[in-house]
């Protein structure tokens, strides 16, 4: 084990060592004379992949229709937010030294993930899925245009593009991320075994070339106050069957876009975490060869953790079925 002042390591060698590690009674999860846990789970398939939204990542690490969608926007909108920024903002960048550049960078990576958002909200009510009560209506239903990209993010009401902000908290991105349309927010889990699901079967699933360890993360998010970069996002789970299934929530990074106007990139959940000073460990990174991948969703399953579970639809059975006959090869 390893250990930094904010961040702790742990290397697991077998399924039912890491799987030991990460029960939630285990007293470095459990404080004493409590029965919360403070600490919420994300598993990943690759553990050198770093802790960044899929909104955020670098274009080359976005799937093929997610890099086809954003440069369309890109270059279809730059223009405008270029007109936008310079009529209505041009003296503020000028005294705040920004890249207008950047600026329009920024406005462009909002205004996207605000757009695709809409664009899955407004299909999805076309063909007749429930939308959660408390979206809105009139926001389902908008046209999509640049000024109501303006009035969505309130940046009419802004001094300053620097303290421009962007906040993920709506339900409708809620339910749009977990059905894989890329936001900022990174899902969590309050339950570890979720997390650790999730990092084998994807890798059993689609098998790629990387780093030979598989991850879960945790993260102390009591100890997301005020003075945090990073923030939670609750949402009820009534309304969203795989949050409720996968006892989800988010985090996000709400100073982002400042990071970005001042650094020109978008920084990691790691990097947002260095700032402050903690008590103790509030990160920590448990690794687990992807050779036992097989074996981890076999006692996962014997948990009742599998995609039927945390992802409740026909599709899903369909595809614990294939995972179950791959992990069944495997023992062969």
């Amino acid at each position: 084990m390893s250990m930094d002042s904010f961040l702790e390591t742990k290397d697991c060698t077998s399924a039912v060592e890491f799987l030991e590690y990460l029960q939630l009674r285990n007293p470095r999860w459990l404080p004493p004379n409590t029965t919360e846990v403070p600490w919420v789970f994300r598993g990943q398939r690759d553990a050198s992949w770093p802790l960044l939204p899929s909104a955020l990542r670098p274009d080359d690490k976005k799937p093929r229709w997610q890099l086809e969608w954003f440069k369309q926007f890109r270059d279809k909108e730059r223009s405008k937010f270029e007109q936008f920024l310079n009529n209505e903002y041009r003296n503020a960048i000028k005294t705040l030294d920004l890249d207008i550049t950047r600026a329009v960078d920024l406005l462009l990576q909002v205004g996207a993930e605000i757009k695709i958002v809409e664009d899955f909200i407004i299909l999805a009510d076309k063909v007749g899925h429930p939308i959660p009560q408390n979206a809105q209506p009139e926001k389902v239903r908008r046209p999509y245009s640049s000024s109501s990209l303006m009035f969505e993010v309130g940046i009419h009401e802004m001094n300053q593009v620097k303290e421009f902000a962007f906040k993920p908290h709506s339900i409708e991105q809620a339910l749009a991320q977990h059905h894989g349309i890329p936001t900022r927010a990174l899902d969590w889990s309050f339950a570890s075994y979720v997390g650790a699901f999730f990092a084998a079967e994807e890798y059993v699933l689609n098998k790629t070339q990387g780093s030979d360890l598989m991850a879960v993360w945790a993260i102390k998010y009591t100890e997301l106050n005020e003075q945090s970069n990073l923030e939670v996002i609750t949402q009820p789970r009534a309304q969203i069957s795989y949050l409720n299934a996968q006892s989800g929530l988010f985090i996000y990074d709400k100073t982002a876009n400042r990071h970005f106007l001042e650094n020109g990139q978008w920084r990691t959940f790691k990097e947002a975490l260095q700032s402050p000073n903690y008590s103790g460990p509030i990160l920590r990174n448990v690794t687990l060869p992807v050779s036992e991948a097989h074996e981890l969703l076999r006692l996962l399953s014997a948990e009742n953790i599998t995609r039927s579970h945390l992802m409740p639809s026909f599709d899903s059975i369909a595809k614990t079925v294939e995972l179950n006959s791959l992990i069944a090869a495997a023992k062969l």
